[in-house]
């Protein structure tokens, strides 16, 4: 009997164990791999979005379940056929191309594409696809995740729509608009509010209220903030600003124009403020003539009291037309001032032009006598006919303080008679 026999029974003894336990060893992984699997399955199935396998020429290798709700295919269906056949022809390079990308070590990315159902109607679909690679890096298959977009697809759609009509409206109305965001720049303007404010689209988007080189200016000339244009005040105080006028320069063109502009806040559902629209429209034409009816108002007024030196310190005014209470107070003014500046020691007042005189006329005579005499100067009333003189006496007008005369010659010459 050989001894060494008993020791090799044994090692085969270990060694049978060692394999059986390895091959349970196995079979609960593999238990295991099918639970993960089959959980896996589920979970695919389950899902709104679906997985989908392709050969590197685009053959379905596998499709998940979800495929019978988006695109009402069964999955076998569709297995073994060029998925190209699926997609709509404006889409199949777009995806080539993503396909050659991928195959050349590109990064994967997201792609919108659309499948065509079992009924024929295309479907959006926001896919991303990823390369599987061997373990030497050989290019094995494409998987894809795939979730249906068509609703979103719309509502863009629609968004897209209703934002060109409002850029359309935008363009086509006569009126500057800017919107500013709460932090004061600007976001949106249409063509016309570049034409008005003499400036290009890079001009004007992201500028504030405050830049320097708006240089605005009131309607008197003097410096217009940028805290207190009507858009930054919307935005600050969330209250609409109404008829707001002010100049604003246009170094391009060298001119100033002058804007009439109103703004409102815009508030989101919590009603915080998240900007601010202002329009504007170009009212220079307008300011221009209002200055122009100023001045030539200004003008007549001047003409209408007018103060003619005969010699330095004898003035005189004749006056024409109706005295009103206005006019009255112009008189009074025009002439103290003269008398003033010109240290005047007679001024003259001629009434023969004057159409109607009543008591409100006499009573500007007597207190233009009254305000001469306290600057040291007398005043002579000329140009009385029959009928002025009946009036002012039924007036009862006290005229001590005043020297009369009936013509304006008498008047002058008993101006330099006093002189000499």
């Amino acid at each position: 009997m050989d001894l060494n026999e008993h020791p090799t029974e044994t090692h085969r003894d270990q060694d049978r164990e060692t394999l059986l336990a390895r091959i349970d060893l196995l079979e609960r992984e593999n238990v295991a791999l099918r639970r993960t699997a089959q959980e896996a399955q589920r979970i695919f199935d389950g899902s709104c979005d679906f997985l989908q396998r392709f050969d590197l020429a685009g053959n379905f290798l596998y499709i998940s379940a979800a495929c019978r709700a988006v695109l009402g295919y069964e999955p076998d269906e569709m297995i073994g056929k060029a998925s190209f056949e699926f997609l709509h022809p404006d889409d199949v390079e777009p995806t080539k191309k993503e396909q050659q990308i991928l195959l050349a070590g590109g990064p994967p990315s997201r792609i919108e594409l659309r499948l065509r159902r079992k009924d024929g109607v295309y479907v959006w679909m926001e896919c991303r696809p990823v390369l599987i690679r061997g373990p030497h890096g050989e290019p094995l298959e494409f998987v894809v995740t795939a979730r249906e977009v068509t609703e979103r697809k719309r509502m863009e759609d629609r968004l897209r729509a209703s934002e060109e009509r409002f850029r359309a409206l935008l363009a086509g109305l006569h009126v500057g608009v800017v919107m500013q965001e709460p932090s004061g720049k600007n976001v949106l303007f249409n063509p016309h509010a570049l034409t008005l404010l003499g400036v290009t689209e890079d001009q004007l988007l992201g500028r504030t209220s405050f830049d320097p080189r708006w240089g605005a200016v009131y309607e008197d000339g003097s410096p217009c903030p940028g805290e207190v244009h009507p858009i930054s005040v919307a935005l600050r105080t969330g209250k609409p600003v109404r008829n707001f006028v002010h100049g604003v320069d246009r170094p391009a063109l060298g001119d100033r124009v002058w804007l009439l502009v109103s703004a409102a806040p815009q508030f989101d559902e919590h009603g915080v403020v998240t900007g601010a629209i202002a329009t504007f429209t170009d009212i220079t034409a307008r300011k221009e003539a209002e200055d122009l009816v100023r001045s030539q108002a200004h003008m007549l007024e001047e003409m209408s009291t007018p103060l003619v030196p005969i010699r330095d310190d004898i003035v005189t005014m004749p006056l024409i037309g109706t005295v009103d209470a206005r006019r009255a107070d112009l008189v009074l003014d025009t002439l103290l001032t003269g008398i003033a500046q010109r240290g005047a020691r007679v001024a003259i007042l001629d009434i023969t032009g004057v159409s109607v005189v009543d008591s409100h006329v006499a009573t500007t005579l007597v207190r233009a006598a009254q305000a001469a005499r306290l600057l040291g100067a007398q005043v002579v009333l000329t140009g009385i006919r029959g009928s002025v003189a009946q009036t002012l006496v039924e007036l009862g007008v006290d005229l001590s303080g005043l020297v009369t005369r009936s013509t304006l010659q008498g008047g002058i010459a008993w101006a330099f008679a006093r002189r000499s």
